[in-house]
């Protein structure tokens, strides 16, 4: 799977939102009622990544988009650490 269908099925499953209804232009917060899902969101991407997000990076990813890209980004970062 693609790190854009990983995050869009992550976010399908927290929101109960179909994968086919999300874009990368979706505003999480919009349609993220529920802070307690907020928190879960991030907390799905910490565990795909296997580090913690600061807080920065947490507010700074706004779209599925900007958390498709953040992703890949901190991704390749790992794999060039190894």
């Amino acid at each position: 799977m693609s790190t854009r269908e990983d995050v869009f099925e992550i976010f399908s499953k927290l929101t109960g939102i179909d994968m086919d209804s999300l874009s990368e232009t979706t505003v999480i917060a919009d349609v993220v009622e529920d802070s307690l899902k907020y928190f879960e969101l991030f907390l799905e991407l910490e565990r795909g990544l296997n580090r913690k997000l600061t807080f920065e990076q947490v507010v700074a990813i706004s779209t599925l988009g900007d958390a498709v890209t953040f992703v890949e980004r901190e991704q390749h970062a790992t794999s060039q650490e190894k």
